[in-house]
């Protein structure tokens, strides 16, 4: 009972979690797509599924229906199947994202559209390991051979900034369990700036993300 709180509190999408992203309109077009029951892929998905689409993870014990177990520069689809990609927080995590970002376009048809993120002003964090930031520029020339349709702040100053305060404060001392504490803490204490992003998202300058929204043209 105390875990299923503590989820609901303090992790992803919780009320005292630090960060939140913004609101985009690449939404829009995935809730429709899977409305039309398009092949949606979900790069990365981990244990953060999307309704009605297929999580792809190397991470995973067993496969089904809805999850296969795979590496994002390696997908098991042929050429020019796929109608949408998304793949969220997962680039800073890999090797080579061109590789993948290669592989998202060969699978999608064409006309196919993609959603990829990164964080820019944001701690060090392994799930396994962490290789990557980039700014905006850079993400809009990894994305290149896609159209793009919009691209921007995935994650507002605000959100970067509390993220950042968290990390200080749970890396601050040489206790894990006074980390834990002090962690925990400062996520309450600086949960409230995230709502600020909603009005005033910040300045790309100091953005904690950015995405790239694209669609396949050949």
């Amino acid at each position: 009972m105390f875990k299923k709180l503590g989820d609901k509190l303090f992790y992803r999408g919780g009320f005292f979690h630090p960060t939140r992203g913004l609101k985009l309109n690449w939404e829009n077009d995935f809730k429709q797509a899977v409305k039309e029951h398009k092949l949606i892929l979900n790069i990365g998905a981990g244990q953060h599924d999307k309704t009605g689409t297929i999580s792809i993870d190397p991470a995973y014990d067993t496969e089904d229906a809805t999850h296969l177990k795979a590496l994002g520069e390696d997908l098991p689809y042929p050429d020019n199947n796929v109608d949408m990609v998304v793949c969220g927080a997962v680039l800073e995590h890999v090797q080579s994202p061109a590789k993948i970002v290669k592989e998202i376009h060969r699978v999608l048809k064409v006309g196919g559209t993609m959603y990829v993120d990164i964080p820019f002003l944001y701690p060090f964090h392994k799930a396994p390991s962490d290789y990557n930031r980039l700014t905006q520029e850079g993400l809009d020339y990894l994305c290149r051979d896609f159209v793009k349709i919009e691209s921007g702040m995935s994650m507002g100053t605000h959100s970067a900034l509390a993220q950042i305060i968290v990390f200080y404060f749970q890396n601050l001392s040489g206790s894990p369990f006074l980390n834990k504490i002090l962690k925990n803490a400062a996520k309450v204490a600086v949960s409230p700036l995230k709502y600020l992003d909603q009005v005033f998202p910040g300045t790309p300058i100091l953005a904690g993300g950015f995405y790239f929204y694209g669609k396949k043209n050949k």
